[in-house]
């Protein structure tokens, strides 16, 4: 799976989700919109007319948990304290919009207490 995203984005707009599905086929997610195709070609022909001109990077996707069948991810703020040391001051999840691919709450998104999140993926090792 690979992302394929504008190079001047912000927010989560505009990238595409692109998966090979096997036996010569693969898909892509724009927004709530999902095509698949028989080749590659097809495929990367299509994704020319969307993204037209501009420049675009390819990030390698990694699978993203499902809480509620919705993506989400975890972001951890981490700040150097007033000693120079690396500290952690913050962490939040983000839970993405029901047919989207991207967790940004600029695109439906939510905001989510990780223990809420990870709380069906985590068994508890004190019991």
């Amino acid at each position: 799976m690979v992302y394929v995203k504008p190079n001047r984005g912000t927010g989560g707009k505009g990238i595409i989700g692109v998966e090979m599905l096997g036996q010569g086929s693969y898909k892509y997610q724009l927004n709530t919109v999902t095509r698949t195709f028989n080749s590659i070609n097809s495929m990367t022909s299509s994704i020319h007319k969307k993204t037209k001109s501009e420049k675009y990077v390819i990030q390698y996707g990694i699978h993203l948990l499902r809480h509620n069948n919705r993506l989400f991810d975890l972001r951890i703020m981490v700040q150097k304290n007033p000693k120079g040391k690396w500290e952690t001051t913050g962490v939040i999840g983000r839970l993405g919009h029901p047919k989207k691919i991207v967790t940004n709450v600029c695109q439906g998104g939510k905001s989510k207490p990780i223990d809420v999140l990870l709380k069906k993926h985590i068994t508890d090792v004190t019991e």
